[in-house]
């Protein structure tokens, strides 16, 4: 994974854009940063988005590489979100997000979760599986699944696409799974998982081991 320190705007440079060149009227890096800006502002629809947009002024247009009178509407950035490449997006997202910081011993969390209101009569609920950095508050690497179910699959799948060597990564008992295990320790990194009534015996050994009275000496 890419972690030279660089800016936002470069990354968002680095995204294959779906649209024919010739009906381009404004770039890929713009809309985007446009939907970013919108959003820190607290707009959270394109709509909300679009309108916001247009009242801002030439001078703030410019900064985002709006060189016309209007920004995108509502249209325009509807068609580039249905159309982008997701998977290389959030890949180059997470890379500008781990660039924040050069450190080792990163705490990672795995987190599964349904998104609320994804569901509707044709489709089931989206469900997402994150690598999330404590140290920095950003996602490193973000994939879709299509039920909780999946997430054992998924961890092993996103583990080779984030920083492993030398951090550590977290989960719930889920996660505590051999393979998932074996290839942290594989790529150098530790991991700390919580353990439940899906390993019995392993439970029942930590509750041994940790039952006596630990004294301060040792």
């Amino acid at each position: 994974m890419q972690t030279e320190l660089t800016t936002l705007w470069d990354c968002l440079g680095q995204i294959p854009d779906p649209r024919n060149p010739s009906g381009r009227r404004f770039s890929l890096q713009s809309i985007l940063s446009l939907i970013i800006a919108g959003l820190l502002c607290g707009k959270l629809s394109l709509r909300a988005i679009a309108r916001w947009g247009r009242r801002l002024g030439r001078e703030d247009l410019e900064l985002i590489g709006i060189n016309r009178e209007k920004s995108p509407g509502q249209t325009s950035m509807h068609d580039l979100l249905t159309r982008i490449d997701v998977v290389a997006l959030e890949k180059i997202l997470g890379s500008w997000v781990l660039s924040l910081t050069q450190e080792k011993g990163l705490h990672i969390a795995l987190d599964g979760k349904t998104l609320k209101g994804s569901a509707s009569e044709e489709y089931k609920a989206l469900h997402l599986l994150a690598a999330y950095c404590t140290n920095i508050s950003g996602v490193l690497n973000q994939i879709g699944l299509e039920s909780k179910e999946g997430e054992i699959t998924g961890a092993k799948k996103i583990l080779y696409d984030i920083p492993v060597c030398e951090n550590i990564i977290s989960g719930d008992a889920i996660f505590c799974q051999i393979e998932i295990c074996r290839s942290i320790i594989q790529q150098e990194g530790d991991y700390i998982f919580m353990v439940k009534g899906n390993h019995p015996s392993l439970q029942e050994d930590i509750n041994t081991t940790l039952a006596g009275t630990i004294s301060p000496g040792g």
